[in-house]
């Protein structure tokens, strides 16, 4: 589950332990963005100035010239401190168990036990504010030291020193949640395509310099001697997914051009290599691709909303987590994309991307 939902270790998707940072990158989690991370932490402390500010005025104004106390002011200064009290101990709570306070829930981030991506439970939330409060010791300096920290993680994951304390790991939501059971199991069921495409790495290999990482997997091939896994048929589904074996009546298709799609507006668009369509589409880090923006004033179109590439059997689609969806239509049939999952498409399928529709030539 994922979002507000309670999340506990019963609920959160079965990893082997300890995850190395070789296998979380092959299963695709990525550290929080920078930008999002200083957000989160903006959107954490406003309602924590908003409660404190009162205070300082309310001690200077709670005993009057004659030396009675206010008692309006005595009952508004106690409401701030257990507002402040509730507050903290609400945040501590989500972040132990749902790996989210109020800023990291707004800014799609998690934080998650770095060796077992489960929830860090109340104990490691509070450890680790103490351990981020100790900073305070050397004002100024020492929290700005240890927010700098996660730039000299030797695993480039973004862990501050803090988090080596503490074993945790503040991770993009956006890639892939490992809390989310049903997401993780279609990032898993990438990872073993991708293992077997990097000609079947063994455990702990280091695989974060091979290209095919961050580019669509190549379909796995299958002796016709064996038997074939479960194949959706054109008739009945749009878009076969990625991986579920080849089919062995399918010729082999060398030095074949690049595939073509066809925006609604008659916009022709070449697929050669790794392509990302979508408002102002971006690149991941470390990804290599060509950018295709698409007009699209209603904005039913995500800023990155598919990736397109081709191998030797023909074009590979994968929705990238956009927020309107993907829709492959076969005929009378169509198909809801998953996010993240590859999904292969056939000349004459047709694409939707929020309110636009590409063909394939």
């Amino acid at each position: 589950m994922s979002g507000w939902a309670i999340i506990d270790d019963r609920e959160a998707a079965p990893e082997p332990t300890p995850v190395s940072a070789e296998r979380a990158h092959l299963l695709g989690i990525r550290r929080a963005p920078f930008g999002r991370r200083v957000a989160a932490t903006i959107i954490d402390v406003l309602p924590i100035l908003a409660f404190i500010a009162p205070l300082p005025f309310v001690a200077t104004s709670l005993v009057g010239p004659d030396g009675r106390i206010d008692v309006l002011l005595l009952i508004a200064g106690s409401v701030c401190a257990l507002l402040l009290l509730l507050y903290a101990i609400l945040q501590l709570a989500s972040h132990g168990r749902r790996g989210q306070t109020l800023g990291k829930q707004a800014t799609r981030l998690r934080t998650l036990r770095a060796t077992t991506l489960r929830p860090i439970g109340f104990g490691r939330a509070l450890l680790r504010v103490c351990v981020f409060g100790l900073s305070g010791v050397l004002p100024g300096v020492g929290p700005l030291l240890l927010a700098l920290s996660a730039l000299w993680d030797p695993q480039r994951r973004g862990r501050a020193w803090h988090d080596h304390v503490v074993d945790t790991w503040l991770i993009d939501m956006l890639e892939v949640d490992p809390t989310d059971p049903v997401a993780f199991d279609a990032a898993r069921a990438r990872a073993r395509v991708q293992s077997v495409a990097l000609g079947a790495a063994p455990e702990g290999a280091s695989v974060a310099a091979s290209p095919l990482i961050s580019r669509v997997p190549l379909a796995k091939r299958v002796p016709p001697s064996d038997p074939q896994p479960e194949r959706l048929r054109p008739e009945d589904q749009a878009g076969e997914t990625v991986g579920r074996g080849h089919d062995p009546s399918r010729p082999e298709i060398e030095a074949a051009s690049p595939p073509t799609l066809t925006l609604d507006d008659g916009t022709a668009i070449v697929v050669a290599g790794l392509t990302l369509l979508g408002r102002q589409p971006a690149a991941a880090p470390g990804e290599i691709a060509h950018l295709i923006p698409i007009a699209d004033g209603s904005k039913s179109v995500s800023k990155t909303h598919i990736a397109l590439d081709s191998d030797a059997h023909g074009l590979i689609v994968t929705d990238r987590g956009s927020a309107n969806g993907t829709t492959i239509v076969r005929g009378a049939a169509s198909s809801r994309a998953t996010p993240r999952v590859p999904l292969r498409v056939r000349p004459g399928d047709e694409i939707h991307i929020g309110e636009r529709t590409l063909t394939v030539g």
